[in-house]
């Protein structure tokens, strides 16, 4: 027994030739199973006519429903969906996917355009830690010579001093020697 759509009015019938999807209706309590009209044909040898050989409706639950398609498509059963509750598979959510899709997209492309621009701070970041670092490393060493050159200043001051305070006492020890004579 199938339920249908006759000229406006729902009617049961036997007959599974009068179901189409366009007439079909969920018999209460099948909302949730997969309804399917399936059909087979076959070409009689002696007459040459088309002979339907399966015409029946099912229905099956999901799960069910992926496992028989399989068998179905290899026997060259022809199979109408009738009613689908699969909310992945119903035609009118195709613009929502396709919205969802498209803004995942749009969020993975930020997303690496967020970490290139953070590879090039980071770059930048890093090429001026380098400068300032060199810089530093120049001072240090300038520092460095000052001192170097300030203290080879003083050592040779002190040696001139030296040398200075060493000839005067020798001439003022010269003078010396020169009086008591």
């Amino acid at each position: 027994m199938y339920y249908i759509q006759k000229n406006g009015v729902p009617t049961i019938t036997n007959d599974p030739n009068e179901v189409t999807k366009e007439n079909f209706l969920v018999e209460p309590g099948g909302e949730n199973r997969i309804w399917v009209k399936l059909t087979k044909y076959e070409f009689d040898q002696k007459t040459g006519d088309k002979v339907m050989l399966v015409n029946q409706i099912n229905a099956l639950n999901p799960g069910d429903f992926e496992f028989c398609v399989h068998n179905w498509r290899q026997n060259d059963i022809t199979i109408e969906m009738l009613h689908d509750p699969r909310p992945e598979l119903k035609g009118d959510g195709v613009e929502e996917k396709l919205a969802k899709l498209k803004a995942k997209a749009e969020e993975e492309s930020k997303a690496k355009a967020e970490e290139e621009a953070n590879a090039v701070a980071e770059g930048e970041a890093k090429a001026k830690a380098e400068e300032e670092a060199k810089a530093k490393a120049e001072e240090e060493a300038k520092a460095k010579a000052e001192e170097e050159a300030k203290t080879k200043a003083e050592e040779e001051a002190k040696a001139k001093a030296e040398e200075d305070a060493n000839a005067k006492a020798a001439a003022e020890g010269k003078k010396t020697e020169g009086k008591t004579k």
